[in-house]
């Protein structure tokens, strides 16, 4: 996790030297992210308002990163980014095409997260954030960027989380879904504590969730999958995924009950230590998750 407090004077001076292109079409929230760049040493900052006027802005070469709001009028940022990766591939490509971006959405979900990735955006944040979280993604972004990739497929930061030689981060291919070293295995096992006491304490806040509450669930509880599946925890991605599940029909309703939320959360923590030493109790407890989702369902409908 990246610090303010412990960014050294190289990280200083390249954060004071970057450009950056803010599109949000809620003023308030380009306010924010501004004062955030500000805190971060990051002065240069221009913003627009709408989609197509991003690649009118960003023609000029100016620009060393992107920032775009998921929805905005003009064109989507989804639009924006796969229109900057094509050109790529043009007889005579602007310099922007390689350009870093930073995704921003205040709602996440699996699909999403796909289609972010696949048109070659380098990272995604959530609303709401923190500045921490945004210094976190710039880090990512401007100092451990991923190849970019240009061929037929595909252009964009390699979709492969991963570095030659030193690299102690998750798998991301299912193909590279070998045991993983110890250490890094108890690394992931911690995040998914995190994660699930997240949960938890979102759970704890009101018997019926809000807006923002259900998104962050959701992100969390995907994140959480994700994390059990590089892992080899079949029975763990399937809890998270359960959860997924009860909060986006839930949400029809607006009624996302904290206790269903809560119970998975703490369920996710028991079979992280459950899993590698009574897998037959694992499967009863995962089993029991999903079985209380379908009846929650169920008895919802005949109401």
């Amino acid at each position: 996790m990246s610090s303010i407090r412990n960014m050294s004077s190289r990280d200083v001076a390249k954060y004071s030297a970057l450009r950056v292109l803010l599109a949000d079409d809620h003023p308030h929230i380009r306010s924010i992210i501004s004062g955030i760049l500000n805190a971060l040493g990051i002065s240069s900052i221009e913003t627009c308002e709408r989609g197509d006027l991003v690649l009118q802005m960003l023609s000029t070469g100016n620009f060393d990163l992107l920032i775009t709001d998921y929805e905005m009028p003009g064109l989507t940022g989804l639009e924006v980014a796969r229109t900057l990766r094509k050109d790529a591939r043009s007889a005579n490509p602007k310099p922007c095409f390689d350009i870093p971006i930073l995704m921003i959405t205040g709602n996440i979900t699996r699909q999403r997260l796909n289609d972010v990735r696949d048109v070659g955006i380098d990272e995604i944040l959530a609303k709401p954030f923190t500045i921490m979280a945004v210094a976190d993604r710039l880090n990512a972004i401007i100092n451990n960027r991923r190849e970019f990739i240009i061929c037929n497929a595909y252009v964009g930061p390699c979709r492969r989380r991963s570095t030659p030689g030193d690299f102690i981060g998750p798998y991301r291919r299912d193909t590279d879904l070998k045991d993983l070293p110890e250490a890094e295995r108890d690394q992931e096992r911690e995040l998914l504590r995190i994660d699930a006491r997240a949960i938890c304490r979102f759970a704890a806040e009101s018997e019926i969730l809000g807006e923002l509450q259900r998104d962050v669930v959701t992100a969390t509880a995907l994140q959480a999958a994700e994390r059990a599946k590089r892992m080899r925890y079949p029975l763990l991605e399937r809890a998270a995924q359960s959860l997924v599940k009860y909060v986006q029909w839930a949400a029809t309703t607006s009624r996302v009950e904290a206790i269903i939320v809560e119970t998975h959360g703490q369920a996710i923590i028991e079979l992280l230590e459950l899993t590698a030493h009574d897998p037959k109790i694992s499967e009863q407890v995962t089993a029991g998750l999903e079985t209380a989702v379908s009846q929650r369902m169920s008895m919802r409908k005949r109401v």
